[in-house]
């Protein structure tokens, strides 16, 4: 199946992309540090299996607290790589040159706030194996709440500009036919 030739454009980001591209490195960041410090207070095994009430119910190394770390590097990686190339996305609405800004900046976006949300889940899930407590009943409820939400934000944006910029061209279209 051919992906549809969507335009490619530069978008440059706003200030408040800045700002949360940095605010995701900083949360990484932050999880690599308290890993690195976690395994170095630890010299025995460390829980890697919780049950649903928040009990360890198996041990591994304490290398295992470096897992998150990695695997949230790789991640925040392929999102920083991926969110360069907005035009391979699939969106709820037909891209045009006329709406590829606003609906590649809302995408990209997106993707930043994943980032944010992926390292502080992963941030929390790594305190939880060290404190040996596991996050507890509540933790994938809300897990799911909160990357459900910002998908169904986000999805909606597109949805929503469509209908605004066909309420303007249609505006557009009666404002000219009336001259």
């Amino acid at each position: 199946m051919k992906m549809p030739d969507q335009p490619k454009i530069n978008i440059e980001p706003a200030r408040i992309d800045q700002i949360l591209e940095i605010l995701g490195w900083a949360v990484l960041l932050l999880l690599w540090i308290l890993a690195i410090y976690d395994r170095s207070r630890l010299s025995g095994d460390v829980a890697i299996n919780f049950k649903s009430a928040g009990w360890g119910d198996n041990s591994g190394s304490r290398s295992a607290l470096l897992v998150l770390p990695l695997t949230g590097t790789f991640l925040l990686l392929a999102m920083t790589v991926l969110n360069r190339f907005p035009h391979v996305f699939n969106y709820p609405v037909p891209i045009t040159a006329e709406n590829a800004p606003a609906q590649y900046t809302t995408a990209t976006r997106m993707l930043r706030l994943m980032k944010i949300a992926v390292a502080a889940v992963f941030t929390a899930i790594n305190r939880s194996i060290f404190n040996g407590a596991g996050a507890g009943v509540w933790f994938l409820p809300l897990i799911l709440v909160i990357f459900t939400a910002l998908a169904v934000y986000f999805v909606n944006q597109p949805v929503k500009a469509g209908k605004v910029l066909s309420l303007v061209r249609a505006i557009n279209a009666k404002v000219h036919k009336s001259k």
